[in-house]
């Protein structure tokens, strides 16, 4: 259990960096922490939990897809764009729901803080104003990935409120549709919707992994 509490340790001081940006080579740190970890459980498996190997598996899933979309967002922009592109998330509301915070916020709670900091992000960047430079395929992007990010935010409704209500999972319907309907309006420049979709990965990543920190105790 030493060996594991130390892989716990590396992987929440490598989260707490990486995850205050959404660069490739960030993200990618963090999956290679992810791995060591799969890679321990797989070896002793009397350490850890079912519910620790589960999050596991969901953090690698979503990390690998938040790569691969930040290399195409880095691919699509000037570099002048993706300087702004990068300090922008740096200082965005995201930033305000950091790993630690998250780690003290009661379960139940979550969604709430989750939607509310998806709204922060969308009314952040949207008011922004973009260094020309970006191609036309951020916004073809952005709404290719939008089905990925409504996977994983009714995924984090079903885990956080199991048994939510009917007029509970309307509510969060209508919120969640409305997110999608702003961030992806035609009037949404390219780079914000990229920046928006991008975001929220991000946040959500930070979710998956503050789920499996909070299961291996």
């Amino acid at each position: 259990m030493a060996d594991l509490s130390g892989i716990l340790a590396a992987l929440r001081d490598v989260a707490g960096k990486s995850l205050g940006s959404i660069s490739p080579d960030s993200i990618w740190r963090l999956r290679s922490e992810l791995h060591v970890l799969k890679a321990h459980l797989e070896a002793h498996p009397r350490d850890g939990n079912p519910e620790l190997r589960t999050a596991v598996e969901g953090a690698l899933s979503l990390a690998g897809d938040a790569h691969n979309i930040a290399l195409e967002v880095r691919s699509g922009m000037s570099d002048k764009a993706y300087a702004q592109f990068a300090s922008l998330l740096d200082l965005g509301a995201i930033g305000a729901i950091g790993l630690e915070n998250l780690l003290v916020v009661e379960r139940r709670r979550l969604v709430a803080l989750l939607l509310g900091g998806l709204s922060e992000l969308l009314t952040y960047l949207a008011s922004r104003e973009y260094v020309k430079g970006a191609s036309a395929r951020l916004s073809a992007l952005a709404r290719a990935q939008a089905p990925r990010l409504q996977d994983e935010l009714w995924a984090a409704l079903r885990r956080f409120r199991p048994k939510a209500s009917a007029a509970d999972h309307r509510q969060a319907q209508q919120a969640i549709d409305t997110f999608f309907a702003k961030a992806l309006a035609d009037g949404m420049p390219p780079e914000a919707q990229a920046l928006i979709i991008a975001g929220a990965l991000n946040l959500l990543l930070r979710v998956r992994v503050v789920e499996l920190l909070q299961a291996a105790h």
